[in-house]
């Protein structure tokens, strides 16, 4: 038979182990359920690839061995898009519960179909959820971490602004806010067409191996190539403010209908072009003096773009004619 001592050590080692697991289930466990409420990337995790996907639509940010990113494979990845993402997903934190009735009449019934994301270390997955944009919210979002949990709304403390925007499919926006980023050996030719003054238009041509240029029309004046020559250097960065991505449709109609103020085109010598036109901006019937709409080649969204940042290319046909300046 078992002693009384015995039993009571038995007693002993089981209330111990039992108090050794609870204690290590609360230090794992948070205050929603760490599977369920679990959105925030661990601290130091290495991100190499992120996913964002909803039906059809898919978009990836994937680093390369060299370090830089890169959209869907394709394209540049801007760099404060990237460093701005990989804080979202690292300081994302539970602001409150969502009530299923919340949930139902907010997203279920309003057919909102959420952002799947997805975030990778190598070829492990290191988070994921799921992200319903809503009006319903200042932060602009409900998420999930799974189809069944529990619907959160989540935030970044310090923060308020539409964490939801964030989780955007428009390649766009992830792209670097570059209207031109050429050096002058690859510009074969630029084109300025002036939509308010014709006879301030103009046509570059650049002639890089023999060292010359050349502009038309000159009206029998005789250009300053040094100018010219200057000006090609210009085009090495124009940046542009950011994309206008949630203008309404027929806005953008109203806008790229209307008379534009410069088009200027730059064909490379790879054989590519660009073409950027620009339209003045009219907000609330107030025109802004500092900032213009431009489209960059056939884009479905515009951009805003400051006058400080072009106006280094854009210059009146005068400009390179020293006895026709103004």
């Amino acid at each position: 038979m078992i002693g009384k001592q015995a039993i009571k050590n038995i007693i002993y080692a089981t209330l111990l182990l039992a108090l050794a697991v609870i204690l290590l289930f609360m230090g794992n466990q948070q205050p929603f359920g760490k599977r369920y409420s679990s959105f925030a990337i661990k601290d130091g995790a290495e991100i190499s690839l992120i996913e964002f996907s909803r039906g059809k639509e898919k978009l990836s940010l994937e680093k390369n061995n060299d370090g830089s990113w890169v959209v869907n494979g394709n394209y540049e990845a801007r760099v404060n898009g990237i460093t701005f993402i990989k804080g979202v997903l690292a300081g994302l934190e539970i602001k409150s519960t969502v009530s299923e009735e919340i949930f139902t009449k907010e997203i279920i019934a309003k057919k909102i179909e959420p952002v799947k994301v997805r975030v990778f270390s190598g070829n492990k997955t290191i988070g994921g959820f799921l992200v319903y944009k809503t009006q319903s919210n200042i932060y602009g979002n409900i998420m999930k971490t799974t189809p069944k949990s529990k619907p959160f709304i989540v935030n970044l403390p310090g923060y308020d602004f539409d964490i939801g925007s964030a989780f955007t499919l428009n390649e766009n926006y992830w792209r670097p806010y570059t209207l031109f980023s050429s050096l002058p050996a690859e510009i074969a030719k630029i084109e300025l067409i002036n939509g308010a003054d014709s006879l301030a238009s103009y046509t570059i041509v650049n002639n890089f191996r023999e060292n010359s240029v050349s502009i038309e029309p000159t009206f029998g004046s005789k250009p300053d190539t040094s100018l010219i020559k200057r000006y090609l250097t210009y085009f090495s960065m124009v940046p542009f403010e950011s994309w206008a991505l949630n203008i309404p449709a027929e806005q953008i109609v109203e806008i790229t209908e209307g008379r534009y103020i410069f088009k200027l085109t730059i064909s490379k010598t790879n054989g590519t072009t660009t073409t950027v036109t620009f339209w003045p901006m009219d907000m609330d019937g107030k025109l802004d003096t500092d900032r213009l709409w431009a489209r960059i080649d056939n884009n479905d969204n515009l951009v805003t773009v400051k006058y400080f940042d072009i106006d280094p290319v854009i210059k009146k046909r005068s400009f390179f004619f020293v006895d026709q300046k103004l």
